[in-house]
């Protein structure tokens, strides 16, 4: 079999079975669309994370005591393993390359008004932060 009756061949084959090759264009193009989107997707969502992460700039860092495991493996907070105001500016007097410690405190709180309840984040922390 030479070149021209394979092209004949898969002409006649394409052509007396149209469903068939129909569907199987749909099928490629449905997958490579897929595909395409899928990574396009991804390459979106690096991008707008790299982003978000340059935004915070290069020379911050951020500290936070480590959870301690309790009775039972919950976690529980350790009085000793809490940073203070104090610390957080003795560490800045005590380090000329720390141009600035921002100390944080976050917590939650069920908030009750009237007859009604919602559970509320709150965040304190000093003017410097903004």
């Amino acid at each position: 079999m030479n070149f021209s009756e394979t092209i004949r061949s898969a002409a006649w084959s394409l052509m007396s079975n149209k469903l068939r090759s129909f569907l199987s264009m749909l099928g490629i193009i449905i997958g490579v669309a897929a595909v395409v989107g899928i990574v396009s997707i991804g390459l979106g969502a690096q991008s707008s994370v790299l982003d978000m992460v340059s935004a915070l700039g290069s020379n911050l860092i951020m500290i936070s005591p480590a959870p301690t495991l309790g009775r039972g493996g919950s976690v529980s907070a350790d009085p000793r393993d809490v940073f203070t105001v104090t610390l957080a500016e003795h560490m800045q007097e005590r380090s000329p390359s720390i141009r600035l410690v921002v100390p944080i405190v976050q917590g939650s709180g069920l908030l009750m008004y009237g007859g009604g309840n919602l559970r509320s984040n709150a965040v304190g922390t000093t003017p410097a932060y903004l």
